[in-house]
Order: structure tokens, then C-alpha cells, then sequence
């Protein structure tokens, strides 16, 4: 998606505030206007929260979209479609954080697993102060979480 900043322009949102596309109360006539003049704002937002170019695409698109799917529920009394578009991209980029995060505590998790792999059960054992038996169990039951979780994640995320 490529968005234009503008840099002099306020987004305008006089025509998005009147209905447009029948019932709608803010119709794709509405949307493609805040688009036009709000989405280069809106990336410039995302790229302060995330620090990226790409997440803030990412971030940008999915708020529009969003945008888009709640129109019904829109409350001008609450603020304008504007004010909406931003905190939906607030909150965007705070689960693409979240999310960034999660992956981090997991690879960390993975990673710590093979440092500590070279301690026997019976040293596990007499470190936690529990049975060698059952320090076998909580490494096998600990592994074979790590293993289910990372299957499930993508190449992608991994690397």
C-alpha cells in the first residue's frame, strides 16, 4: 500500500460527517474521502508507535479496514471519524507490539531451553528440590509445549 503524508493539510472530515451510500451513516464515499486525507497522517502515526515503515502499513491498512467494518457503530457525539481512524490505529499497533513481544519471550524461551539443556535430571532434581523422576517429567512436559507452540508458528516468524 503506498500512502502519501501530507505534511501542510489537516485531514478534513466536513464531507465524512454527512451520510453517504444510502443507510449507511458513513458510506464509501466517506471512507475513500478520510482516506485520501487522513491516511498519510495515519502512517505517520503508526511509524512513531512502531518504528517501522512495514508494520505501519500493515497497521494503516488494518485500521481503515476496521474503520470500514464498525461505520455503523460510529458515535459522532464521542468525536469524528478522524479521532476514530486514529485510536483504531492505536490500538492496531499496540497488538502488532503485543504480538511482537510474545515472539520475542518465545524465541528467548526456545533459546534459554538449549542452554540449559546440558544439566542432567538428577542436578535439575537437586536444584528445584524435587524428585529426579519428576524433574524428568517437567522437562519432557516442558519440551513437548515448546515443541507444539513452535510448530504452529510460521517460518517467517521464527526467523
Amino acid at each position: 500500500m503506498k500512502v502519501h503524508r501530507s505534511s501542510t493539510r489537516q485531514c478534513s472530515t466536513h464531507d465524512a460527517d454527512s451520510p453517504h451510500g444510502g443507510d449507511e451513516p458513513f458510506g464509501k464515499a466517506a471512507l475513500e474521502l478520510l482516506f485520501r486525507d487522513c491516511a498519510g497522517d495515519v502512517h505517520g502515526y503508526a511509524i512513531s508507535l512502531l518504528g517501522d515503515r512495514a508494520g505501519a502499513e500493515d497497521v494503516t491498512a488494518l485500521a481503515f479496514e476496521r474503520l470500514y467494518r464498525s461505520r455503523t457503530r460510529l458515535d459522532r457525539s464521542r468525536g469524528t471519524p478522524r479521532a476514530w481512524l486514529f485510536a483504531i490505529a492505536r490500538n492496531a499497533a499496540l497488538d502488532e507490539l503485543r504480538g511482537r513481544r510474545r515472539h520475542r519471550l518465545d524465541v528467548t524461551a526456545a533459546e534459554s531451553v538449549d542452554d540449559h539443556g546440558q544439566l542432567t535430571n538428577g542436578e535439575l532434581a537437586r536444584v528445584l528440590g524435587i524428585s529426579e523422576s519428576n524433574a524428568g517429567t517437567r522437562v519432557h512436559r516442558a519440551l513437548s509445549t515448546l515443541r507444539a507452540t513452535c510448530a504452529g508458528l510460521d517460518r517467517e516468524e521464527v526467523a
